[in-house]
């Protein structure tokens, strides 16, 4: 219906859905997912898969036989492992959570984080990365989310700009993204989406 070609279809799905009862964010591939909150804490949580072979829709074209195959044969096989993450804006620091590994049938279903009404008064926003977060040269990819939810103005296109300063501040520091990067931010004012 899109008019997309296979080569479209080689890319991790993130997205996030909302309302006043409740959500969900989801992801197919690899990335991450960051829930900041009204005090400034964020949660985060970062998907890699063995050998850097993440699961895309792409790969629905011979029913998954050609990945699974290529993840070693075995459908129940652990192949995808979540770290997560806490900044504390109390502290200013970072502290280690869980490390949750899941099957690569687990993978090409997904991995959703369901959001209750209360979680969502509580949060500022709620953001998804893609993986290009792990390959900004020289920097760890908590850090990357860290900045990349520090909004200094909220009109217009907070992300975009957010985004475009941080790669410009990268790049002069010597560093850079050295594969795409892109994030989406649904941002929650007085328990209202925006």
């Amino acid at each position: 219906m899109l008019g997309l070609e296979t080569k479209d279809m080689l890319a991790t799905c993130l997205y996030i859905y909302l309302t006043p009862q409740g959500g969900f964010a989801h992801i197919a591939g690899d990335g991450a997912i960051a829930f900041l909150n009204k005090k400034g804490d964020i949660h985060m949580s970062c998907f890699e898969w063995n050998k850097n072979l993440p699961f895309y829709p792409a790969y629905t074209e011979d029913y998954y036989v050609s990945f699974i195959d290529s993840h070693g044969g075995d459908p129940s096989a652990l192949a995808l492992t979540r770290e997560d993450w806490q900044f504390s804006s109390e502290k200013g620091g970072y502290k280690a959570g869980d490390k949750i590994f899941y099957t690569i049938e687990d993978g090409i279903r997904g991995i959703t984080f369901p959001i209750n009404a209360e979680a969502i008064n509580n949060l500022s926003y709620i953001a998804v990365f893609t993986d290009g977060i792990r390959q900004v040269d020289g920097i760890d990819w908590k850090f990357v989310i860290k900045e990349l939810l520090s909004f200094k103005s909220l009109a217009g296109e907070l992300a975009k700009r957010r985004m475009i300063r941080f790669i410009q501040n990268s790049r002069e520091n010597g560093n850079g993204p050295i594969d795409d990067i892109a994030y989406s931010v649904i941002r929650i004012s007085n328990g209202e989406e925006e």
